[in-house]
């Protein structure tokens, strides 16, 4: 199989993730983030920075991009990132399956067409959710589909957030994926990351995904 059709696979079945444990989104509702104050955790890129939506720095200030209808922001590296609407790669049917779960709008964050981050919003209505049983949910379903590794699986203990990566053991370079969760307001957000492994990224690769993981915040 070659690398552009493993990478569709593997895309098909994030889509089919965000489709499916979306049924399980119930939410333990919280009014205001448990714990508000600066919060230090290690993604596979390095350390990032949660609840702290003042940090872009001056450098990086003109390539923030701010999403006011759906709450939140993120910084681009540099010019050569685009983001588009994720809706746009959405069949109709991913759509309607994924508006019925609470789908509310995500955007692509991509170098030269090359789409390595999903921002997806969700408005969640149940009641009782664990971040813990949505990743697991989510760890049955790969395991079905693929052969695959957990690399991280972190959930804070208010359950207001949490990240988590997998590689997926595929023979494509573009087989791992991570995810930062956030809840807020009756919303859950997601950063979904899916391309090389960290061991496989340069320097650069590593320092710019590292900014993108750093700078998502809720707003």
């Amino acid at each position: 199989m070659n690398i552009v059709k493993e990478v569709k696979i593997v895309r098909r079945i994030i889509i089919l993730m965000l489709a499916v444990s979306a049924i399980w989104f119930p939410i333990y509702f919280l009014n205001i983030f448990e714990n508000s104050s600066e919060i230090s955790t290690r993604s596979s890129f390095g350390d990032i920075t949660l609840f702290d939506p003042k940090q872009i720095s001056l450098v990086n200030k003109n390539n923030m991009y701010q999403n006011n209808d759906l709450s939140f922001q993120i910084s681009k590296p540099n010019n050569i990132w685009e983001i588009h609407s994720a809706s746009d790669e959405f069949s109709i049917f991913e759509m309607s399956s994924l508006k019925s779960k609470g789908y509310l709008g995500g955007v692509y964050l991509e170098k030269e067409h090359d789409k390595k981050f999903l921002i997806t919003v969700f408005n969640i209505q149940k009641e009782n959710f664990q971040l813990n049983e949505y990743i697991e949910s989510q760890i049955i379903l790969m395991d079905s589909k693929l052969k695959s590794k957990i690399m991280i699986n972190q959930v804070s203990r208010s359950n207001d957030w949490a990240i988590f990566s997998v590689d997926m053991g595929t023979t494509d370079e573009n087989r791992y994926g991570e995810q930062l969760l956030y809840f807020n307001d009756g919303k859950f957000y997601m950063l979904q990351y899916s391309g090389n492994s960290p061991d496989n990224l340069s320097a650069l690769e590593r320092s710019n995904y590292q900014l993108i993981m750093d700078s998502f915040e809720v707003i």
